[in-house]
């Protein structure tokens, strides 16, 4: 069986009815999650709703650092001031022992520290939602759809509200009975939201931000004076662990997140000369100047950032542990390596020097498969972390069936390394090979041999696939969840229906050519 399930602590369900061209859908994230189905059913839709999900939950709108690494920072829905009472003190004394003990215990196999009671009791009061969270969302949700306002994401004809909600447990593969849910809905073009917690739940919080170099000098006392008790440093070192722990209630929609769009060829084909036309008109800013700019959305915008700066980001070691697939995509698939560089005006470079060569070529100039491929290898070297999320739309594009079916495998180590992935596609390519690595899992290691040798298993519960439909009696498309059909082999999406009618075709054809 794959090791990806200790990779996997808690579990998330986002609910959404009415929202775009959906009009229900149930899905539960897992650490890799594909979206299958005919254009126009809302795939790129949920898609980007979880993104800025991410985007919110991360805190990275007020320019935060990534989750997961040791810093001070404030998620968007805990307050910025709280006022500590005399009869915390006790429970205060107690918080520098608390973190020494688990501190030294910082190697433990268990990813997840439970709050004693007494600091929890500080701590509950901390996770209020703040007033400025719906239009936080509002905006963010607009800005990545490329929008001024999210009345428009209601469904088409739907006369009520949009709405979508999150539900939250620990080790609940189906949250059926979540111990935090957030509710959002879209109520006359404005969000109204809520959250409520099931009662008396033990606060967690991940272990590893218990190595933020920032608490130990103070964390160190044993002992704690009146004065201390108003003291902004304690202040702030409580809400920074009220904020580590409701980074952990959301885990892993705290994570960051990076999503590669379809149209990601000509981005990175184009980047330079887009980057030229945007500083040729900063230069009129204020001159009264009628040149305007096209409003791009902001997965594009964010991907076109990240472009810009790749030439000057080191190598961040993916992963940590396990296959590195970014190699194995040069190596196995493109015959060749990816560059980033930066050119004297600041921007990035890329280019591909193919095996045996010894100049490297413009991107632009290779094949579309290379171009295709270059954004995900160059994320995986650059920016995606374990525990990140990356957001593939289509990742078939431009790729040969056989190509597909190579880059899934490589796709699943870097999920059994520790990232979490969504995919959105349309290849029964795709979905078949995807199909057989998780039939794996139910192969012990010991017996794969041959072709099946060294192959990136996938346990079942760390792999969701969701059939987008449009049903013939209502407006709006439904989301089910498609399982593994081992009987017939690989999930039975609507591609076998079509290969049917193409078949069946042919035999019409054939039946009358032979007349």
């Amino acid at each position: 069986m794959s090791s990806m399930s200790n990779h996997s602590h808690s579990s998330i369900r986002i609910d959404v009815s009415n929202y775009g061209p959906i009009a229900d859908a149930k899905v539960n994230l897992k650490p890799l999650t594909v979206f299958v189905g005919p254009s126009n059913t809302g795939k790129s839709y949920l898609a980007i709703l979880i993104y800025a999900l991410h985007r919110f939950f991360s805190g990275v709108r007020s320019g935060m650092q990534d989750a997961g690494t040791p810093r001070s920072y404030r998620t968007p829905f805990f307050p910025q001031q709280h006022t500590f009472h005399r009869e915390d003190r006790v429970s205060l004394q107690t918080l520098g022992s608390w973190f020494e003990d688990f501190r030294r215990e910082v190697g433990a196999d268990d990813r997840m520290v439970n709050l004693p009671d007494n600091i929890a009791s500080i701590i509950r009061p901390l996770l209020a939602t703040s007033n400025s969270w719906n239009e936080a969302m509002s905006r963010e949700l607009a800005r990545c759809f490329g929008r001024e306002g999210v009345h428009w994401l209601v469904r088409h004809g739907h006369d009520g509200d949009a709405s979508f909600n999150i539900r939250q447990g620990f080790d609940l593969p189906r949250c059926e009975n979540p111990w935090l849910a957030y509710q959002f809905d879209l109520v006359q073009g404005a969000f109204k939201s809520d959250y409520s917690v099931a009662d008396a739940p033990v606060l967690k919080m991940r272990r590893d931000y218990m190595t933020n170099p920032e608490w130990s000098p103070l964390l160190a006392r044993t002992w704690l004076q009146d004065a201390a008790l108003r003291s902004p440093n304690w202040a702030r070192i409580l809400l920074d662990l009220a904020s580590c722990v409701g980074s952990t209630m959301v885990d892993p929609l705290s994570r960051p997140a990076y999503y590669l769009p379809a149209d990601r060829t000509g981005v990175m084909h184009s980047h330079q000369v887009v980057t030229a036309s945007m500083m040729s008109l900063v230069s009129f800013a204020g001159l009264g100047a009628n040149a305007s700019l096209p409003n791009l959305s902001g997965v594009l915008s964010d991907f076109l950032v990240q472009l810009l700066s790749l030439g000057s980001r080191p190598s961040n070691g993916t992963a940590g542990q396990g296959p590195m697939a970014r190699n194995d995509i040069e190596a196995r698939m493109l015959s060749g390596t990816i560059r980033a560089d930066q050119s004297d005006a600041g921007y990035s470079i890329f280019s591909y020097k193919p095996h045996g060569w010894k100049d490297q070529i413009p991107l632009m100039n290779s094949s579309s498969m290379v171009s295709e491929l270059a954004p995900i290898v160059l994320y995986l070297r650059h920016v995606v972390k374990a525990g990140d999320v990356l957001i593939i739309e289509e990742p078939e594009s431009n790729l040969h069936p056989a190509m597909q079916v190579e880059l899934i495998r490589l796709l699943a180590a870097v999920v059994n390394a520790g990232v979490r992935i969504i995919l959105t596609t349309h290849s029964e390519w795709v979905l078949e090979a995807l199909a057989n690595l998780v039939h794996l899992s139910d192969v012990d290691a010991a017996k794969r041999t041959g072709s099946l040798e060294g192959e990136p298993a996938l346990d079942r519960d760390d792999v969701g696939v969701w059939l987008f439909e449009q049903p013939p009696d209502g407006p709006g498309s439904r989301v089910t969840e498609l399982p593994l059909d081992v009987d017939e082999g690989g999930f039975a999406s609507e591609y076998d229906r079509v290969a049917r009618r193409t078949y069946n075709q042919w035999a019409a054809i054939e039946q009358l050519a032979d007349r």
